[in-house]
């Protein structure tokens, strides 16, 4: 989530490539052997044939005849002779990474006040019925009611998974069931870390992350949650291997809080790049004083005393003798005297967001009775709805430059704070959160991040019961739901859509689903018609919203798509056969020359054209009736757009079209070599197939 303050040591297979060192330290590593020779159906003699290969490659760390790689504890020479071997197809370190709901389905678009129109992705896809959401996290919390096994049909006959969970039984009523399988990896962390309790040996959730994330993929609430989907877990305590599961699931989604979070080394077109936004509705504490003053600020605590008004003030003078004046502003643990804060209202300084946490404790230990958390410049607008134990409200940066103007310029400061109110309706909407990492993409300027926005603030969800709140010791509360913001929330909900239009359009390719999302996605905020903005109130660009905000019910009819296959990914990628040999089964020969603008994504992105053109050659798929589509460009500042042909005519289903757009920039000098944006659409009246352009100026 945006802000937890637990990290978790995840052990994936897409990692950093193995580092060499002089010292002969063990660590572990991923062996991976390449694509299986005997494909997706194999005899029971094509199996043993794999397995007694592995045998002879490495039998002592061989543990399945399905999975064609392993992990392994290695001195880092171990490791690349390892590499060396003509059966290995890589060999890479296992490295540790971050973890990165009420009415934000509504907001989506798909039913008011509970009511579902039959034209609903949700009518039309019969609530993803049979579609298996493959989860990688924390685990679960199985009794969630939002995992209930009531009205559930069978289970996929496809599903051959086990469940490793204490004092609960996956698919409980053996011929149904909604949770049909969880399993934990526990053998990379071990080989750092040491050996786990053995009560931790389980998929159950404890950290009160993958709990949240499941039940928001699968539509968060009971009410909304579909009967029809089946869910398997994978506990996200440490992945040594893939668990063969990568051809069975229909999206991988990753959150993009961090500059470089682990998805983005992959194009596939099965990962996603997901931004987090916020949607009609928050949860407020209401702040007033004395002399009139009053501010609106986040949070999911009680208040005070109805009307009664306590003495308000400043973290600096509420100063320890010891503390020094910044780390008291910030309301550090162990920098406030109690003397001086007992019984009043604290005023601290939020400078990032485990504040939300240490300043809490701090004023607990103080004994205040209240606590206003008041941003910093930088964070800005950007406050965060918070569990907290004691009456709390976080203000934004405006707002708390009058409160500390207030306590400075008044003899006695007084303040009271109400309860936590939920607040319907907020404009605008949805508005990018700050926490989400922009563009441009720092390993492949041609492909577009993000892909897609999502709402991720203020999210209800599921919650692990053995996990309080606020994550605090002394919290002793236990909650079924949660309140939670991150990318962690808004990757499920376009999971979710995906699982929809899975069901919908059971052939359709992962690209072809990217598309289907990507050109269907507003730009527009759809309560006041302007473009999106960012939590500085500033207009928002594709580098912080990518093809615009979800939107599932124009995503099931979306006209075109721009499809792609394996052939497509690896001419993008531009290997060698041995290179190759990592990701196809089969012998592919990439051409001579090759326009790395020509992979066909679902977005247009062109560092540096300067005076020169540079051409695009792009394809399109009918998936809807017949019909003619006009282009309509939204040219980037400075650059000319050339669209060759002007329109396409389908007359059938699958029909492919192939067109052109050349771009050349003009008035460079005008625009330095900064990025302009603008848009390509194709449109037959009725569809609209839109796509961004992206293009960084360059005067060289």
């Amino acid at each position: 989530m945006g802000f937890s303050f637990l990290h978790l040591i995840s052990f994936l297979l897409l990692c950093s490539f193995l580092q060499q060192s002089s010292h002969a330290i063990k660590r572990s590593y991923i062996v991976y052997l390449g694509s299986h020779s005997h494909g997706p159906n194999p005899s029971a003699s094509d199996l043993e044939s794999a397995t007694n290969s592995h045998y002879k490659l490495l039998a002592s760390h061989l543990r399945s005849k399905h999975i064609n790689g392993f992990a392994a504890v290695l001195e880092e020479e171990e490791a690349l002779e390892l590499a060396k071997n003509p059966n290995v197809v890589s060999v890479f370190q296992n490295k540790g990474h971050k973890l990165q709901t009420t009415r934000s389905w509504e907001f989506l678009g798909l039913g008011s006040d509970g009511v579902v129109s039959k034209d609903s992705i949700w009518e039309k896809a019969r609530y993803g019925e049979g579609v298996i959401i493959g989860n990688i996290d924390t685990g679960v919390w199985p009794e969630s009611k939002s995992f209930s096994d009531e009205g559930m049909g069978p289970v996929p006959s496809r599903w051959k998974g086990i469940c490793q969970l204490d004092n609960f039984t996956c698919n409980r009523k053996k011929v149904c069931g909604k949770l049909i399988g969880a399993r934990f990896f526990s053998n990379g962390y071990e080989s750092k870390f040491g050996k786990l309790d053995t009560s931790l040996y389980t998929a159950r959730d404890i950290l009160n992350h993958g709990t949240s994330t499941l039940s928001i993929a699968g539509e968060g609430l009971e009410r909304l949650f579909t009967k029809k989907k089946t869910i398997p877990i994978y506990h996200y305590v440490l992945l040594g291997t893939k668990c063969n599961i990568i051809s069975k699931v229909s999206v991988y989604c990753a959150s993009t809080n961090t500059k470089n979070p682990w998805c983005h080394i992959s194009y596939s077109s099965r990962f996603w790049s997901c931004i987090a936004s916020t949607s009609k509705f928050s949860f407020f504490i209401y702040l007033f004083t004395y002399f009139n003053l009053d501010c609106q600020g986040a949070s999911l605590s009680s208040g005070l005393p109805f009307e009664k008004f306590y003495s308000l003030i400043s973290s600096i003078d509420a100063k320890a003798a010891n503390a020094t004046i910044e780390e008291a502003q910030l309301c550090r643990v162990g920098t406030l005297d109690p003397e001086k804060a007992k019984g009043k209202i604290l005023v601290c300084l939020l400078k990032e967001l485990d504040g939300l946490s240490y300043a809490e404790e701090e004023a607990l230990s103080t004994g205040t009775v209240g606590l206003i958390l008041a941003n910093n410049k930088q964070r800005g607008n950007d406050i965060v709805p918070f569990p907290h134990l004691m009456p709390t409200s976080h203000i934004n940066y405006t707002d708390g430059q009058h409160v500390y103007s207030y306590v400075e310029h008044t003899k006695s400061p007084m303040a009271y704070m109400t309860r936590a109110k939920t607040l319907l309706g907020i404009k605008p909407a949805p508005v990018i959160a700050s926490f989400s990492s922009r563009g441009p993409n720092p390993i492949q300027p041609t492909i577009l991040k993000p892909d897609i926005t999502a709402p991720g603030v203020d999210i209800l969800s599921a919650g692990s019961e053995a996990f309080s709140p606020t994550g605090f010791s002394s919290d002793t509360r236990r909650v079924p739901y949660n309140i939670g913001s991150g990318t962690s929330e808004s990757c499920p909900h376009v999971s979710g859509i995906i699982g929809l239009l899975k069901r919908l359009y059971p052939n359709w390719s992962p690209a072809a689903l990217k598309s289907a999302i990507m050109t269907t996605a507003m730009t527009l905020v759809n309560n006041n018609k302007r473009p999106i903005l960012d939590q500085s109130r500033e207009e928002a660009t594709p580098f912080a919203y990518g093809a615009g905000h979800i939107q599932p019910e124009l995503a099931m009819d979306p006209g075109l798509v721009y499809d792609l296959n394996t052939s497509d990914y690896l001419n993008f990628l531009g290997y060698n056969l041995t290179q190759i040999k990592m990701f196809s089964r089969d012998p592919h020969i990439c051409p001579k020359s090759y326009n790395i603008y020509d992979l066909n994504y679902p977005s247009i992105t062109v560092p540096g054209p300067g005076k020169h053109s540079t051409e695009v050659t792009h394809t399109v798929t009918n998936v809807g009736s017949p019909g003619t589509y006009e282009v309509h460009v939204k040219a980037p500042s400075g650059v000319s757009v050339l669209v060759e042909p002007r329109s396409l005519t389908f007359s059938e289903l699958g029909e492919k079209k192939r067109f052109k757009v050349i771009l050349k920039g003009i008035e460079v000098s005008k625009h330095a070599s900064g990025y302009v944006f603008g848009e390509l659409l194709w449109s037959d009246g009725k569809h609209k197939v839109k796509s961004p352009l992206v293009v960084q100026h360059n005067q060289k």
